[in-house]
């Protein structure tokens, strides 16, 4: 299996060929973070990346993925959601990101109690 030191290491330079940026200041030390379109390179954030080992954090993010795969409905809701959280933090990052995780634990919280 790949580390994340081993992404740190030739990943980081890979993926910013590809124009991503590495948020090296992640606290989060298990998630290595890449965004792309970030300006000034770019006008605005058009892609966020991820990388995570296998484990639970990973489980729970692909069991979110696929609800909203698998529900179109649902996928919507969330999509419009982001939409209007867009529009009333555009300056502030950490609070649309807040605004989202109620949604987000609703849907996870589904799933399981749905298996």
């Amino acid at each position: 299996m790949v580390s994340l030191d081993a992404v740190r290491e030739r990943g980081i330079a890979a993926l910013g060929l590809l124009g991503y940026l590495f948020w090296a200041e992640n606290p989060d030390l298990d998630d290595l973070f890449f965004v792309r379109g970030l300006p000034p390179r770019a006008e605005k954030r058009t892609h966020h990346l991820h990388i995570t080992l296998p484990g639970p954090r990973f489980d729970e993010r692909v069991r979110f993925r696929n609800r909203l795969r698998g529900d179109a409905g649902l996928a919507q809701r969330y999509a419009d959601l982001k939409q209007e959280l867009a529009a009333r933090f555009s300056s502030d990052r950490e609070a649309y990101t807040r605004a989202k995780t109620e949604f987000i634990v609703e849907v996870l919280d589904e799933s399981v109690n749905n298996c």
